[in-house]
Order: structure tokens, then sequence, then C-alpha cells
């Protein structure tokens, strides 16, 4: 670097600007932008690269880069000396000050506030809190100024919440919330320092409770009012204090278990990613990185974010996209455009306390419970360790009598409680054999002429978009109730978040039968800590124990590696055999090897497991889609087949011309029936044909394991020219 100018302005572009909005250049050296010290919509914070020196318009609060970098808790800048720049002490000593000034007016006001008239304000009545137990005080329209340097704050019956620092409890600043909005939104100032900062909501009398982080005040009260005394509800003021706050705290109590409950945007995401991770996250959709505090990760913390509510304009606004999509001409382009302008999706849930006022308290406290309790038990399988110590003996004498209980079956003998693999090879039909399942279950409708138990249905799916799945749910005359099949068109990888999602989807809708489109696509990626198989077992076991504890059938959707009659139902699927191997049911669909080729195409499918037992079910396609096989085609199948392969056992036996072995036959009899639009046979298949001919004396077994036909049946025309000169009469 140069000189002092640009100094500053690589501090600024590091350890700044990640954190500010709406980043203007009004000059060479002055830079405009949003507030990173409070709220701040339109841009009224101005710094001076070339003085090194910032100015607040909104609050007309100033300072030097040194107390600007004290207040967002960052490094300050590196001086060159010299220059318009005071020294590095000088600064960091009027920094301290100035901060010192800042804490002490805000503990000022803390003291001028009353408890009286905190339990009418505006604000908690709007977010429908009871103040009692709460650490709260009221600013009075009257009484003494505040002080310097917010002396330009008005008295107006702010709501005060005090600001205490996280490793003394001692209050270092303030959060004031006006009795009234402003645009739209309640207006906060903060006052003091924030950062690093808390504040409790009630108290716990249980030594080592779990801490709840929340964002703001208003979630942490409401999230009290959830967990009661089980645990501590913290507020960090804002999603980058969330990190700093819990591990100062975590370091403080490490005995206590960590909850993050920020809220339900990307921004309370990157949150509990900084506290997991232990370092700087950023924000997945504004790329604004938070406070860049170096902690100590806590990677067993639990996720317990609200739901997002769903728009019930969506089928509007799709409805005015198909319109948009379909228009011809201006004028209805025209009209498609200001219909989805006047379809508004409603606001979404932001955090918990916004559940609590849509949904009422009741349900928003059992959605809380689910959802911690489904962090809980996940991280538990995924992180379970089995120890043979701890697995107690079990008396078989204990087991006998009584009622054995009924294990749920989506679809009997097919997809039971637990974890089930369906493998077939890609483009053979299995979205389509998925589709046809959900419809059937979601009505309680046989599927492939088997019995279903009729269960709310969850459908996730990774390979079609919602056009093409509306069309096929239209071709095969899909009709179900409300609410009883759901689609989705993503979700995370299977590690603790993305199994926290799929348990919170479960249990919020009580789901019974869900299907994942394809296995791949959530499939964690590897640790590079274990061979392949174990790797891939563990995940699946951790998967098959969810499915138990929630009460569900899950299947997820697997290609084959390739297509081979030879390859066993476990051996077939891609990768290793660690997901089939943890599986309590493999489902396999088997086309012809040429695919699914149309109207007429047969299948079978195939099932084998500890909760199946081995069967088969042929299938054929019939546009559009599949259904079961009538006991006369599958008569006439095996017919074809029995007659195909002894065809080709012939025929290979007659281009040799010569006695052929079995591995022979087998190669001939596959080459036969390579290309044709029928299951090719098993090597087992044509041995028991091989033996039936035998049998039949149709065949007769030759030196070594090889086949020729029966003297007597000459069928080659040496065999018949020979025969033709001992029976001559000449001879």
């Amino acid at each position: 670097m140069s000189n002092q100018r640009d100094i500053n302005a690589a501090w600024f572009e590091k350890r700044v600007e990640p954190q500010v909005e709406k980043l203007t250049r009004s000059s060479s050296d002055e830079l405009l932008m949003c507030s990173p010290l409070r709220e701040d919509r339109s841009p009224s914070f101005t710094v001076n690269l070339e003085k090194g020196c910032w100015h607040d318009l909104g609050t007309d609060e100033s300072g030097t880069l040194t107390e600007l970098a004290a207040r967002l808790g960052v490094p300050a800048p590196e001086y060159a000396g010299g220059g318009t720049s005071s020294s590095r002490k000088e600064q960091d000593a009027k920094a301290e000050a100035e901060n010192k000034a800042r804490v002490e007016a805000a503990r000022a006001v803390w003291d001028m506030s009353v408890e009286e008239g905190v339990s009418t304000h505006e604000y908690l009545k709007a977010k429908q809190l009871d103040a009692a137990g709460l650490d709260l005080r009221v600013l009075s329209f009257s009484g003494p100024a505040v002080p310097k340097p917010y002396q330009k704050i008005p008295r107006r019956g702010q709501l005060v919440v005090p600001v205490r620092d996280a490793k003394t409890d001692q209050l270092v600043g303030v959060e004031m919330i006006d009795c009234f909005k402003a645009d739209g939104k309640w207006g906060k100032r903060d006052l003091g320092v924030k950062e690093a900062g808390y504040w409790e909501a009630g108290t716990c009398s249980k030594k080592d409770a779990p801490l709840v982080f929340c964002e703001g005040m208003a979630t942490a009260a409401t999230v009290k009012r959830f967990v009661g005394d089980s645990a501590r509800a913290i507020c960090c003021f804002g999603a980058g204090n969330v990190p700093v706050v819990a591990a100062v705290l975590h370091a403080r109590f490490p005995k206590s278990k960590i909850i993050v409950a920020t809220d339900a945007d990307s921004a309370g995401e990157a949150a509990f990613l900084s506290v997991v991770n232990g370092e700087c996250a950023e924000d997945p959709k504004t790329g604004r990185k938070l406070k860049a505090w170096k902690r100590e990760p806590i990677p067993d913390a639990l996720e317990v974010r609200p739901p997002k509510k769903a728009s019930s304009d969506g089928a509007a606004v799709s409805a005015g996209l198909d319109s948009f999509r379909d228009a011809q001409g201006l004028d209805a382009v025209q009209a498609a455009l200001q219909a989805l302008k006047v379809h508004k999706p409603e606001e979404c849930h932001d955090d918990w306390n916004d559940v609590m006022c849509c949904e009422g308290v009741h349900k928003a406290a059992e959605m809380f419970a689910n959802r911690l309790y489904a962090a809980k038990f996940v991280g538990e399988y995924l992180n379970k360790e089995y120890n043979d110590d701890d697995e107690p003996l079990t008396d078989m004498s204990t087991l006998t009598g009584g009622l054995v209980p009924e294990r749920y079956y989506a679809v009997e003998n097919t997809f039971p409680q637990g974890l089930t693999v369906l493998e077939a090879p890609p483009k053979s039909g299995k979205s389509w054999l998925c589709l046809q399942a959900c419809a059937a279950i979601a009505k309680g409708a046989p599927f492939m002429g088997l019995k279903t138990t009729k269960s709310k249905v969850l459908y996730i799916d990774f390979e079609d978009d919602e056009i093409e799945i509306r069309k096929r749910w239209k071709a095969i005359g899909g009709s179900v109730s409300e609410d009883q099949f759901m689609i989705l068109s993503r979700i995370s990888a299977f590690d603790q978040r993305g199994l926290t999602r799929l348990a919170n989807l479960v249990l919020e809708n009580k789901f019974r039968f869900v299907v994942v489109d394809m296995w791949a696509q959530v499939k964690p990626p590897s640790s590079g800590k274990e061979n392949a198989y174990m790797e891939e077992n563990k995940i699946a076991r951790a998967i098959k124990a969810i499915a138990d504890r929630l009460g569900i059938a899950l299947v997820l959707v697997h290609h084959e590696r390739k297509y081979s009659s030879s390859l066993s139902i476990i051996e077939a699927g891609s990768g290793t055999q660690g997901l089939p191997g943890a599986a309590d049911s493999v489902v396999r669909l088997m086309p012809p090897e040429t695919g699914l080729k149309g109207e007429g195409t047969r299948a079978v499918l195939s099932r084998t497991g500890r909760r199946v037992r081995a069967d088969d079910t042929p299938l054929v396609w019939t546009a559009p889609g599949w259904r079961r096989m009538t006991a006369e085609e599958v008569h006439e199948k095996e017919d074809q087949e029995v007659n195909a392969i002894e065809r080709a056992i012939f025929q290979t036996l007659n281009d040799k011309d010569a006695p052929a072995s079995t591995k022979e036959i087998i190669a001939g009899v596959k080459k036969a029936f390579a290309g044709q639009n029928i299951k090719q046979p098993s090597e087992n298949s044509v041995r028991i044909h091989l033996s039936r001919l035998v049998q039949n004396r149709e065949l007769e077994r030759c030196g070594r394991g090889s086949y020729w036909f029966p003297v007597a049946r000459p069928l080659t025309e040496a065999f018949e020219e020979a025969a033709k000169e001992e029976l001559s009469p000449e001879t």
C-alpha cells in the first residue's frame, strides 16, 4: 500500500462492505451506503477514505474508522503513519473514550426508564406478548433529555430493552422500540454497544438448561413462552450477533445444549451455519458476510427455525404464469402481466413470533416442540456410535404371548414402514410407477393389484418440473382430496439439516408415505474418512432408523449400475451395496434390456427384504402407465418365454453343428434374446430348460457337460446323409 487512503480502502472492502447495502460512490474518496449500525432503508451513511472518518446522517453521529471498527466488531485498519491520520494509539484511545461515553449514556437511559406502562406498550400488544417476568422498561414522554451523544433522540414512550455483555453480564447498551409504526415497521434504535450483547427473556431455575438463541426480543419472549422453565431464551439483537453470543455463552456454560432459533430467512440460515462451523458464514441470498469473529465451532448445535408459510395465492400466480405463457398478441400479453401484478403472496413467517400471531400459541408451541424433537433425534441417530457394551440381553420368554403389533405397509409386501430402495435402469418408467403408487396410496386404492393403506403422501421429485408432473398427473387421471398428496421439487442433502427438514415436513403434515426421486440428489458428500460401503451403509442405517422413528414408509429411488439379469436384486443398484444392505425392502423394476419401448412393454416388479417376502409381479406398459398383467397374459408370456428359450437353445446347437457346453449355450441364448422386447432369461433359467429337455429326451448329455440332439433325432445335414446311407437297400 502506498498511502493511508489505500490502506483504508482495502480495509473497508474487506471488513465493512460485506455488511452494508446500497453502496454508491459520491466521489473518489466519499462512499454512501445504508447504515451498518442501525436499520436503514435508504443510504444515509458516509465514509471518507482519505480522511479516515464516517458520518451517520440519520443520527448525526460520526467518528474515525477505528471507532467504526469497534462498533462493528471487526479489526481496525492499520495506519501508515503521518499524513492526515493520527497515530493508532491516539485513534484507539479516542475510540475507547467514545465507546465508554455511549455505554454510560445507554445506562443513563435505562436508569431514567420506568416499569410502568410496559404491559400496555403498543409493540408488545401487537406482538401478543405478556410483559410479566420480562426485564423491560419504558422511556416516558416527560423527563430529562436523553444524554449525549444521543441527545437528538426524543422521548416518545419507547420500549427499552437492556443489552448485557455476554462475558460479564454488565449493561452495555439498550434497544429502543417506538410505540408506533413508520412505513409499516417499528422504529428501533441501538444505544451503547450491541456487539456480543444479549437479553434473556425471563429467568430459568434449572442448572445447565439448554440455551435457545433468537434474533429479536419478541422472538425470544415468544420462545420463552413455549419452553417455560425448561430452557433459557436468549435475544442476540440480530442474526450477525448470534454466533458471537452463542460462542461466549457456550464457553461459560459448556454443559448447556445450544439451540439456534433464528429467523426463517437466508441471514438466519447463515447464522446457524456460522455457529456450527465456528467461522464467518455468508448469507446465501444476499452474499453478505456475518461479522468476522473467529470462534470455536459448536457442531452439535440444533437448528429449530420456523417454517415459512406457503402463499395461498400460489395457484392464482401459477394460473397467471400459464396465461402469460399461452398469451398470443400484445393485448393478451399485457392482460396476463396485469393478472400477475394483482396476485401478491401472503407475508411469510419470519420468526416464531410471527408463527404464534398467525397460528395461535398452542399450535405454534406444538410446531416448535416438533421441530426441536426432530432436530434432537436426527442428531442422535446420525452421530450414534454403536457399542455392544450398551446393549442389554433380552429374555425370549418375555416375548411370548400377547398380540404382535401390526406394522404399517403403504403397499402390502412392497413398501413397509422403514426404508425401501426402488431400483430401475434409467428411462425405464420408474417415475411413472412412483406417481401411480403415490396416487393409489393417497386414495387407498389398489396398486398393481396389491392392497394399500390410505395415507398422506409426499413425493420429492428432482427429476421432473411442474409442467411434466402436471401432464403425467392428468394422463393417469389423478384425483385426490386436498392436502392428501403433496409434491416437493427439492430438499437438502440427507445430512443432519436435510433429515431434520424431512422430519419437520413429516411431523407437521402427518405424511406416512414419502418418495425421494432420486437418491443421488440427497446422498451426502463423502467425508473420505471411511470406505465407500461403510459410509453409505452408515447414512442408510440412520435414514432407516429415522423412518422407523417417524412411522413412515420412505422410498429412495435409485439407478441400477447396468441392466443384467445375472445380477441379484441387491447387486443391481449403482454404487456400493451399503444402501440396499441397510434397507428393509428392495424393490426392482426390471423391464427388457431394450428399456421402455412403448405399448406392450413387459416388466417384472421384484422385491425382497427383511420386511417383505420375495415375490414378483408381472407388469405391462399400457399408456399412460404400468398395470398388472392378467392371468391370461401371464400364461401367454410364460409360454412365449419357454418357447423362445428352447428355440434359442436349438438354434445355438444348429449354428454350431456340434455338441455345445452349458456356457456356450447360455451365451447363444443371450445373443438370441438381445434386442428383443422380452425379459432376458437368467443363466439358471437356461440350465433348468436344458435339464427339462434332457428329461423329455429332446436333448442328451455328451461327455464333459456338453449337450447334443439324441441320435434318434438327427437334425443336421451330416447326420441326415449318414442315416440315409445306413438305411439304403444297396447297403
